[in-house]
Order: structure tokens, then sequence, then C-alpha cells
């Protein structure tokens, strides 16, 4: 499972929240226990006077919630466990740092502040360093679990996401749901909520089975962008990710009948967002990415090997096209982009075949629409030669959002 890689910065946002310090002129360096705030506010309560801690008492309600965070220590084992502790370490923090100037212990709760930041900092260093809590279901996939989960706590809290986009990696880094959201309101349409359900090596079987099989049939969203590559669709590559998602827990308790999911279930320490989207910062430069690796041509190429769209993958696709057909559900198709120099002629000609696939599709399927990026972005847009970072993630998705019609 994804961890995240920045403790510090998750705290200085719980504080921030809790205290009312804007997160920009909340400085911490948890590493060494360290404290600073701005000028004007050292040592003084939260602006926010409808604090949840009674400044006559917030020394002694740090000291019980720093009691508790150490009992809750004794006890850790799991990243769960460790999360809790955090947060009752922040708590303590937050109370100390609740106490008056007036007060003679306040020397004593600024110290003591900083002694229980670190030790959130440690319990977060845990959380991210322990064995991610193995549920019973689990679909072979620590991914595919976090996103079984965040549907169920999406569909909890607000009902069942209009729209859902999957696919492989391409999808979870390549598709921004809140910047979909957000573009469609700029664009004078009405809003709509959309959860990421993208999985790391997910083929159009692994898609077809997730969505006409694992999702709750009585909570299928409205609209599914499936956005992806030629590579997902390719059925002369093994195709492991479904292999494994066959063989686990989660799906034959799925088969029995007996799966029940609770997004509790998940830790949530994952840097998947909560809307599923996972943003990547890094910039593609060709130099510097090749400089330890070989490029490999397409025809030597494990992904394009054997390449057909025929198939296992062939037949998973038109499972998928009758299905959301039966279900009234519609299918927005997106071919997303590749770097230009990752297109060599092999490539070239497989996304080419790919593209008029796709296109021969919606031309016999109504409910189903091909969205045509018809531009090409420059290295500075991806992670790495196919994927997208979270700056041609949002290219990518303002372009899916004007061609979408509701």
């Amino acid at each position: 499972m994804f961890k995240p890689t920045v403790p510090a910065f998750l705290i200085a946002l719980v504080l921030s929240v809790l205290s009312g310090v804007p997160l920009a002129s909340l400085t911490l360096d948890l590493t060494r226990g360290k404290t600073r705030m701005p000028a004007d506010r050292a040592g003084l309560p939260p602006a926010n006077q409808v604090s949840q801690v009674n400044q006559a008492s917030a020394y002694d309600q740090g000291i019980q919630a720093a009691y508790t965070a150490w009992q809750a220590t004794g006890a850790a084992s799991v990243s769960r466990d460790w999360q809790a502790v955090a947060r009752w370490w922040t708590r303590a923090a937050y109370a100390m740092q609740s106490v008056p100037t007036d007060d003679p212990r306040w020397l004593l709760a600024q110290k003591k502040t900083r002694e229980y930041l670190a030790g959130a900092a440690y319990a977060f260093e845990r959380a991210e360093a322990s064995e991610s809590d193995r549920v019973s279901w689990t679909f072979g996939s620590d991914v595919i679990d976090e996103k079984l989960a965040l549907y169920a706590a999406h569909v909890a809290a607000e009902g069942v996401p209009e729209i859902a986009i999957v696919g492989s990696s391409r999808a979870l880094q390549g598709v921004d749901p809140t910047t979909l959201q957000q573009e469609l309101e700029q664009r004078g349409q009405r809003s709509v909520r959309s959860l990421n359900l993208g999985i790391n090596g997910a083929t159009a079987q692994v898609v077809d089975r997730f969505v006409r099989e694992v999702l709750p049939s009585d909570q299928l969203p409205r609209r599914i962008i499936w956005a992806d590559g030629v590579r997902a669709f390719n059925s002369g590559r093994p195709d492991r990710t479904d292999s494994s998602l066959r063989e686990s827990p989660g799906y034959r308790a799925l088969k029995r009948g007996d799966l029940t999911i609770q997004p509790d279930d998940i830790d949530g320490s994952s840097a998947i967002r909560a809307d599923g989207f996972l943003a990547i910062e890094t910039r593609f430069q060709f130099d510097r990415y090749y400089r330890d690796r070989n490029p490999v041509a397409g025809r030597y190429d494990g992904d394009y090997a054997n390449f057909s769209l025929a198939g296992e993958q062939g037949e998973a696709t038109q499972r998928l096209l009758d299905f959301t057909q039966a279900q009234g559900i519609e299918l927005i198709l997106v071919p997303l982009p590749l770097t230009t120099g990752y297109l060599d002629p092999t490539r070239t000609a497989a996304e080419r075949e790919f593209r008029q696939f796709l296109a021969r599709i919606a031309q016999q399927y109504r409910h189903v629409t091909v969205v045509d990026l018809d531009f090409t972005l420059s290295d500075r847009y991806f992670e790495d030669p196919s994927h997208l970072n979270r700056y041609g993630a949002a290219e990518v998705t303002r372009e899916i959002a004007r061609q979408l019609r509701f």
C-alpha cells in the first residue's frame, strides 16, 4: 500500500486545523521535537474561541491525553494502532498549546507541547513502518482493498458516486475526480460526485470483473470513465493481476455470498486521496530517467508481445459493454496519452489499432462515448514515459470535462 513520506506535514495539518493557526505559519521540525509559532501567536490560545479545550484546565487535559497516548503506545502493534497513538499525542499537544500565558505552568506547557509533537511524529513513523492491517476479505492488492473501502465510505457518506473512473495505474494517476467536478462547475454544468477506482496493473478482465462482480449490484454508478492504454487490452501478455484477484480470499468470499466490506477495515494511511486519485509530482526528464536504465524498443517490450485486442481481454471488454448497456450505464472510453519518445513504430502501430478498436465500439454501442484527446502533451506532464503526473492529469481531466454531456 502507498505510504505517506512526510508525517511532519500531516501533524502540521492537524495542528493547523485544531489551533486555528494557518499551516503556512506553523513550522515544525518533528525529527528534533521542535515547534515554532509565529511571533504574534506564540503561546497564545487559538483564535477560535469556540475551543474544545477549556482554557482553565488545558494543562490537565494535556496531561491526561498524554497519559492515554503513553498507555496506547504499549499496546500498539499495527499501523492502525500507531495512528491512534499519534492522534492522542496530537490532542495532548493541542491542549498544552492552549494553556494561557498568565498560567504559571505556561513554560512547562510549551516544553511539553514540543515533547508531545515528537511523540506524534514517532507514532506516525511507526504507523508507516508497521505492516498494514490485512483484512479478511483482501483481494490480493492493497490498492484494490483500499478502493473498495473508499467506495463503501463514499456510499455511506454521500450516496453512490455518479461517476466511477476505472483502469490501471494510468487511470489511477491520470484522471482527477476533484478537477473533473470543478471543471464541470466552471463550464456551467451541474456538480457531479466522482471517485477514482483505478488499480495498478488492471486489465480489461480486471475492470470487467471489478464492475460486474465486485462492486455491489445495487450501488453502481450512472457513468463509468474507462481511461487506459493499449497494454490493458492486449491478450498477448500474461494477466497476473486478474489471476491474483480471482485467487484472493475476498473474491472467494464474494462468490460464497458472505463478503462484507466496512470502510474502517482500511487504515487510510496511503498516499491515495479521499477521491481515489494518486497525485504524482514527478516531472519526466528523458535523460535523467534513462540514466540508470536502458530504453526498451516496442518490439522487445513484453507489454506489447503477441499483440492482440481479441482473446480474453477482448471477451472481457465485450462482457462489460453488454453489462453497462443492460444496466443503463454510460461508458466513456479515454485512450490516455504517452510521451512522444515512447511511441516508436511498434507502439505507434498498436496505438493506432487500439483507437480504431475504440471507434468501432462507439459506433456499435449508443451508450459508449470515446473522448478524443487530440493534443500532444510535453514530457513535463508525465511521471515516466507512460504515466501522467498530476499536471498532466489536470490537462486530460479538463478535456474529458469539456467533452462530457449531461
